[in-house]
């Protein structure tokens, strides 16, 4: 029988009782947190919902309104507008 997992991005949205949460196979929860849950590009962490990886990417990642691009930090920014502007 194969085990029974839960989401833990879904469990810590709090948005459900743990046990009316859908369980899934290993990989049918990789494919779910996969498909299902935003995820940074530069530190690799899925969030629950987009709001949650938006301020997530206001807060450690700084964005060029310039370009239109996001950055993995400071340091990366700044050699940006050194080159740009």
């Amino acid at each position: 029988m194969p085990s029974a997992n839960l989401c833990f991005r879904m469990q810590a949205g709090g948005r459900a009782f743990p046990l009316r949460l859908p369980t899934y196979t290993a990989q049918e929860l990789d494919a779910h947190i996969a498909g299902d849950h935003p995820k940074c590009q530069f530190c690799g962490t899925h969030f629950y919902e987009r709001e949650q990886w938006e301020m997530h990417m206001m807060a450690n990642h700084p964005y060029c309104e310039l370009c239109d691009a996001d950055f993995r930090n400071a340091e990366e920014f700044t050699e940006h507008l050194r080159l740009v502007v």
